[in-house]
């Protein structure tokens, strides 16, 4: 990203939200007029509302994404038992309805990560529903856990995958943050790992996304 992108995308985001609640609060004059509008009317009017709702939210995780790059934006330090923050990013993750991927999570070392909990609760949650929505059926996207070294660092590293290719050679690649229907959410989750000295990659078999890693520091 070049230097003055999270300025000028934090920038963006203050722009386009006076606009943006101009035309929301005229949509909910309209929709709380929805009696006197037709039914195909009214129909369009909570369509454009829902529409304007989710602009909003990727402004909003614009601002957080360049105040994030800037570094304006303290995270919160305290140490955090592995499992707590597995366990509560599966409780957090949010899958598309219908779908028919369960989360489960494997025996985890018992380490400790320093870091903002909520944030990286988050982080780990986004990225856990990264790869149930890579899914086409039903399956059991596990997340495990293995010590490893980042850095020079004790670390560990999660893997986020089907149960099914736990055992597959896959390979190591850069994750791919631009996906439709995230909104800035998975590069939101790049930057926090990595701001807690962390790294995502990505792991693929054949044309297939085998799962997600997320390395982190322990202490």
């Amino acid at each position: 990203m070049p230097e003055d992108a999270p300025r000028v995308l934090s920038l963006l985001a203050h722009e386009l939200r006076g606009p943006l609640g101009v035309i929301r609060g005229y949509l909910r004059l309209l929709d709380q007029s929805s009696p006197e509008l037709s039914e195909r009317s009214r129909q369009s009017v909570e369509a454009a509302l829902r529409a304007s709702d989710r602009i909003a939210e990727v402004l909003d995780q614009a601002s957080l994404l360049a105040h994030l790059r800037i570094g304006d934006l303290r995270l919160e330090s305290k140490k955090v038992p592995l499992a707590t923050i597995v366990h509560s990013a599966i409780q957090a993750t949010i899958l598309p309805e219908g779908s028919r991927v369960d989360l489960d999570a494997a025996a985890l070392p018992s380490v400790n990560i320093e870091g903002d909990e909520s944030r990286l609760r988050t982080a780990i949650a986004t990225l856990i529903a990264t790869v149930a929505r890579a899914q086409s059926s039903t399956i059991i996207v596990e997340i495990s856990a293995t010590r490893t070294r980042l850095a020079g660092k004790q670390a560990v590293r999660l893997r986020i995958g089907p149960r099914t290719l736990s055992g597959v050679q896959a390979t190591e690649v850069e994750l791919n943050t631009i996906r439709g229907g995230f909104g800035l959410a998975i590069p939101i989750a790049v930057v926090i790992v990595e701001g807690h000295g962390g790294r995502v990659r990505e792991l693929r078999h054949g044309d297939r996304t085998a799962g997600l890693l997320v390395s982190l520091p322990i202490v």
